[in-house]
């Protein structure tokens, strides 16, 4: 049986097995990967994708928001993209916005939704029962 030896050639495997579908063998792959090297912010951004896929949206922000911390520039392109809608759809608004601002096209996507929400809102109010 194969059984790669750097956390980058698990790494690997591991996306091949998120690009398949395979969500639960991916994290594994990325589980093993950061036991090797704890302070790769791919790899943690690369666990976060697998758990949101698995619907594990509170660790997969913990992980991103951490990838981010350790490396921002490196794992911003991943990982900001992800953040910011997650957040978003958990109603943390402000946090959202301070992620989407490195993403334009979601900037704009939420500033939309929060300027209809405020105008549904206005209507709301403004009706007498």
């Amino acid at each position: 049986m194969f059984s790669p030896s750097t956390p980058g050639k698990i790494s690997f495997l591991g996306d091949i097995k998120f690009c398949n579908g395979s969500y639960t063998e991916a994290l594994k792959l990325y589980d093993r990967a950061i036991e090797l090297s704890p302070n790769n912010a791919t790899y943690l951004s690369s666990r976060a994708a697998a758990l949101s896929r698995l619907g594990r949206v509170g660790e997969a922000l913990y992980h991103w928001e951490e990838a981010l911390r350790l490396d921002p520039k490196q794992a911003k392109p991943k990982a900001r993209d992800h953040v910011a809608p997650f957040l978003f759809r958990l109603g943390h608004v402000d946090a959202a916005m301070k992620h989407s601002v490195y993403n334009p096209s979601y900037y704009k996507v939420v500033r939309e939704h929060l300027n209809n929400a405020l105008m549904q809102e206005e209507a709301v109010n403004g009706l007498v029962f």
